[in-house]
This record gives C-alpha cells, sequence and structure tokens, in this order.
C-alpha cells in the first residue's frame, strides 16, 4: 500500500548552478503573477518577499556570484517607504554579524561563519579558479536556504514592525558607496501562503515505488521538489519523514513541449513495508 500527502515548505530552494535564474522570477516560468511571494530584481540582487504572521520576510542574493564578496564586506543599507511616502520609515544598517552571533545561533547555522569570514579574506574569490567558484555557488545556496544564515550575513531582514493592509517599498543599497542595488513592492494584505502540490497517484512496482504529481498546477510557487518518505505503523499512520529524493527540476527535454506531470521512483523502498509520501515544493 502506497499512500500520497501533499505537502511544502516555505523555504524556496534552487540549486547553485540556477540560482540567478530563480532569484530574477525568469524560473518561474508558468504563471510568475501567481507566486505567493513578491519579488524584484535588477542587474545587482534578486530579492523575495514574504507576507508572515509576524511582519515580512525579506531575503536578496547577488545576480553574479562574481560579485558576493565585495558585497558581504560592503554590507547593505534597507530602506522601508509606507503607502507611497517619500521619506522611508526606518533604515537599517546590515553586514556579516560577528563570530559570537553565529555561535549562538547554534548548529548547524553557526557552521557557516568560516566559510564567509574565509571568503572575505581571499585576494580573488569566485575568480577563474574552479574550486572557488565552486565555494561561493556553496555559500550562496547557503543563504537561500537558511533565512537566519541569511540574516546573520546581511542578506536577510525580518521587518517586524510592518502593519497588516500597509503597502510598502524596501529599497536596497550598498552599504560603501550608497547606491541603491534593488526594490521590491510588499502588499502586506494578506500572508504569504503557499499551495499544497498536487498528487496524482502512487503505485508499487517491482522493487521501487513511484509517485506522480501536477507539476503546472505549483510552479508559479515553486522551483523545484522533494519527496519525502515514513513508514506506516499496524494501524496506518506514517512514522518518522525523511527525505529520499535532493530537490528535483524540471527540465524538457524538447523545446516547447509542456509535460504537467513530474514522477520519482523510489528504488530503496523495501519489498514488504508500507509507505507514505508526501511531496514538498521548494
Amino acid at each position: 500500500m502506497l499512500i500520497v500527502q501533499g505537502s511544502y515548505r516555505h523555504i524556496l530552494v534552487a540549486l547553485a548552478g540556477l540560482l540567478a535564474l530563480s532569484w530574477s522570477g525568469r524560473a518561474v516560468a508558468q504563471n510568475p503573477t501567481a507566486a505567493p511571494f513578491a519579488t524584484a530584481s535588477s542587474e545587482a540582487l534578486g530579492v523575495r518577499a514574504e507576507v508572515r504572521a509576524g511582519g515580512v520576510n525579506l531575503q536578496w542574493l547577488p545576480r553574479e556570484q562574481e560579485a558576493f564578496a565585495g558585497q558581504l564586506a560592503a554590507g547593505f543599507r534597507l530602506e522601508r517607504f509606507s503607502d507611497g511616502a517619500r521619506l522611508p520609515d526606518f533604515d537599517r544598517e546590515l553586514a556579516l554579524a560577528p563570530e559570537s552571533a553565529w555561535l549562538a545561533a547554534g548548529e548547524p547555522t553557526s557552521d557557516l561563519y568560516e566559510d564567509f569570514a574565509e571568503l572575505l579574506g581571499d585576494a580573488a574569490p569566485a575568480g577563474d579558479d574552479e574550486e572557488d567558484a565552486y565555494a561561493v555557488s556553496a555559500v550562496i545556496l547557503e543563504l537561500d536556504i537558511d533565512f537566519a544564515a541569511a540574516q546573520l550575513a546581511g542578506f536577510a531582514f525580518r521587518d517586524v514592525e510592518a502593519e497588516r493592509g500597509r503597502r510598502y517599498t524596501y529599497v536596497i543599497s550598498d552599504g560603501a558607496s550608497g547606491q541603491t542595488l534593488a526594490s521590491v513592492d510588499v502588499d502586506t494584505e494578506r500572508p504569504t501562503v503557499y499551495p499544497p502540490v498536487q498528487a496524482r497517484e502512487a503505485v508499487r512496482a517491482p522493487g521501487r515505488g513511484s509517485v506522480t504529481w501536477n507539476r503546472l498546477a505549483t510552479a508559479a510557487a515553486y522551483d523545484a521538489y522533494r519527496v519525502e518518505r515514513a513508514a506506516l505503523d499496524a494501524n496506518g499512520a506514517p512514522g518518522r519523514w525523511a527525505a529520499v529524493s535532493l530537490p528535483m527540476f524540471h527540465l524538457d527535454t524538447e523545446e516547447g513541449r509542456v509535460d504537467s506531470l513530474q514522477s520519482f521512483d523510489d528504488t530503496t523502498a523495501h519489498r514488504d513495508t508500507a509507505y507514505a509520501y508526501r511531496i514538498q515544493g521548494v
């Protein structure tokens, strides 16, 4: 017996090689206006804003990884303008937090501090050296996944003073030069709600389980999907959930081909065990 449960996570995860596409909004090709979060992009940064019960969560990432170390060193200035006002409500200076703040965050976030410190000390990070470029890509991916780490690095901000029903414009500038890098408009009337993934079917095949879902139904919200599995107990209730796949992007092999379905084959499923599967949009 296989059971499918639709599920989702609020964190969007993009593979390092697709970060520029994901954060510019161009990876969400089906219907970008239906995305539950606000996005904006410029030549320098891609920005994402989520309306939460406790305020607004803002995250941004560099469009070009070669500029990452310089932006990390310069930090950022964040300004908020309310309801089209000409003067900001507030501004914040955001920069890499000291090591003590990272240690207070606990693992695994605290483990990233050395990576950032090493990038700041590197004379030519993400240059022609393939190993350096890979290191920067890995760090940027961690910032996308871990909101707490992005805050400590100066690439995110949680606006707990944002009020429901207001319209805000957030402007992000270079902390050293003051140059405006990007801005994003946010309507706080409704909290961000991510749609559940619509599972189509689950089947048992010899030596594996297979689950299929409707990708196009949530393409505006998610760039990739991950499958989790839990063994069922004697009463048919799922136990501990564990990921059985990495984030999976869907790449059409033929130009112009539209395929609404995406599948995952679980080749590690035990033949004599009943499982529940759930699909997470990321």
